[in-house]
């Protein structure tokens, strides 16, 4: 019980800070990110690559294999991405964390 509510509480962190980066791309490429905001928003992006990379980490269990560090694949994106185009079971459940989790706040993200 304990594990699934690490998971859960992992995934969660994440996913804030994914769909606040997400915002903050926006803003920066609209010319909106002040100089009064930019060293806020570099925090945010910090934290939620070390927390990408770590739930990377940690989705070994669910996927059953370690992610393709030789291969540059240190964010969980780079990972769903191979895992769709690989087919099988493992391309199931890609495309449920692409579909619900990323692609509703950044089209595109794992295609």
């Amino acid at each position: 019980m304990d594990l699934i509510l690490f998971y859960i509480a992992v995934i969660y962190a994440t996913w804030i800070f994914y769909t606040s980066v997400m915002c903050l791309r926006r803003a920066r490429n609209e010319g909106r990110i002040t100089p009064v905001i930019r060293p806020i928003a570099y925090l945010t992006l910090f934290i939620g690559l070390l927390l990408d990379v770590f739930l990377n980490t940690i989705m070994s269990l669910p996927f059953l294999e370690l992610p393709h560090w030789f291969d540059g694949e240190f964010l969980l994106t780079a990972r769903l991405k191979r895992l769709v185009k690989g087919g099988g079971w493992r391309a199931t459940q890609a495309k449920f964390w692409c579909n619900n989790f990323l692609e509703p706040f950044d089209q595109g993200h794992c295609g």
